[in-house]
C-alpha cells in the first residue's frame, strides 16, 4: 500500500539578490520550471536573500534551510561559497547556473566555456585586436568558464591579440 506523504512536495529557489531586483521574475527557465512544479501540484517559492552573496552566508541559510523543511533547493547563479554549503548538507538541491568544478552538485547550465570559446573566435575572424574582456566585480563559475575558453581560442592563434581585463563594479552607473 503506498503512503502519502502528510507534507505536499515543494521547491524553494534561491536568489542571492534583493527584493528589489526584477530580473529573476522573467527569466525564461524559471518561468517553464514554475509552470512544470505548478501544473504536477509541487509548491514553489522564492527566496530572494542578498546576504546569501556575502562573505559568511552559512548562518543566513541554516536559519533558511531551517525555516523550511522537506522542500528541494534550486540554486540560482549562488555564489560558491553558498553552493559549498549546500554540497556538504545532504539537503536535496540542484544549481541552475554553472557550479565551482571542484563541487558535485547536479546542474543545468550553458556551456559557458564554448560562449568564451566561440566570442573570441567571432572577435578574431572580424579583425579586432583589441579586445576589452569584462566580468563582473564577483565572477561566479559560469564567468569563469567564460573566460577560461575565451583564452584557450585565443592561445591557438598566431595573430597578435591584445586582451584587457576588467572586473565591473557591482553598479553599472559607477562606469
Amino acid at each position: 500500500q503506498k503512503r502519502v506523504s502528510p507534507t505536499p512536495p515543494a521547491v524553494c529557489v534561491l536568489f542571492p539578490v534583493s527584493r528589489a531586483t526584477p530580473f529573476y521574475a522573467e527569466h525564461p527557465l524559471l518561468l517553464e520550471m514554475h509552470a512544470e512544479f505548478a501544473s504536477r501540484g509541487v509548491r514553489w517559492e522564492a527566496v530572494l536573500d542578498a546576504w546569501l552573496g556575502g562573505d559568511r552566508p552559512e548562518a543566513r541559510l541554516r536559519q533558511l534551510v531551517a525555516a523550511r523543511p522537506h522542500v528541494c533547493w534550486i540554486l540560482f547563479s549562488v555564489p560558491e561559497r553558498v553552493q559549498q554549503w549546500f554540497a556538504t548538507s545532504g539537503l536535496p538541491v540542484m544549481a541552475l547556473g554553472s557550479c565551482s568544478p571542484t563541487l558535485k552538485l547536479p546542474s543545468v547550465d550553458l556551456n559557458y566555456d564554448a560562449v568564451g570559446w566561440h566570442v573570441a573566435g567571432t572577435l578574431i575572424r572580424q579583425g579586432h585586436k583589441l579586445i576589452a574582456l569584462i566580468l563582473p566585480a564577483d565572477p561566479l563559475a559560469g564567468d569563469g568558464a567564460c573566460r577560461a575558453g575565451f583564452f584557450r581560442y585565443l592561445k591557438q592563434q598566431t595573430e597578435n591579440v591584445t586582451v584587457i581585463e576588467w572586473n565591473a563594479p557591482d553598479q553599472p552607473e559607477r562606469c
